[in-house]
């Protein structure tokens, strides 16, 4: 898919709630999207998806924020594996961004599900804005294992993968992944903000980053 503000957009896909289940999930296999203006995967509200997997994503040359895959708002994707991630823009940019009651019971999930294998490389040329590898925000649960990430922003604001619970428990495991971080002064490879909002397990993941804190 060529081109667009979007490459794939859904808005409740599933209606509601009730409707979410694997029997009237989505599947996005093995496509390659290219040259959109600001996502290439956008799902807002009610969306259960059996997998995004082998997906190639590249950024049109001059994009200003991009978001590569986007989901958010009572989501459901089971499998999130192997998909290529290469974008560049002149604001925010985030390889994957995960947001608001993900993968919860009320919504279809039985587990947490599975964010893995994804190579992603995400840079903002900008001096002012934030990037991320992988954005997990709001109540997400997810296993996150064997991922490459390279983030790289102008300022400090880079990220390689960024958790947050807020006022609702986020279950992340975070294990075996490679994660580089390049920034103005300060970049963060793994940042787990609201500490006691957030459970699982971090190991044998592979950090670098150019600044004093990882």
């Amino acid at each position: 898919i060529n081109g667009g503000y979007y490459n794939l957009y859904f808005t409740y896909a599933q209606q509601s709630a009730q409707n979410m289940s694997d029997s009237n999930g989505i599947t996005i296999i093995g496509n390659r999207f290219t040259n959109a203006y600001y996502s290439a995967i956008y799902s807002d509200y009610y969306a259960y998806f059996r997998c995004i997997n082998y997906n190639t994503i590249t950024s049109r040359s001059n994009s200003a924020a991009f978001l590569g895959i986007f989901l958010s708002n009572f989501q459901s994707p089971r499998q999130i594996i192997g998909n290529r991630i290469n974008i560049v823009g002149t604001a925010e940019v985030m390889g994957i961004n995960l947001t608001n009651f993900h993968n919860l019971n009320a919504y279809g999930a039985s587990t947490a599900g599975l964010l893995a294998n994804n190579e992603i490389i995400a840079q903002s040329t900008s001096s002012n804005y934030s990037v991320y590898g992988i954005n997990l925000n709001n109540s997400p649960h997810y296993y996150v294992y064997n991922n490459s990430i390279f983030s790289k922003s102008n300022n400090n604001l880079a990220r390689g993968i960024y958790v947050r619970g807020s006022n609702n428990k986020a279950f992340c495991d975070i294990e075996y992944n490679n994660i580089m971080v390049q920034g103005k002064e300060i970049a963060y490879a793994l940042y787990i903000d609201d500490t006691n909002n957030v459970y699982g397990k971090i190991d044998y993941n592979n950090y670098f980053t150019n600044s004093k804190y990882l």
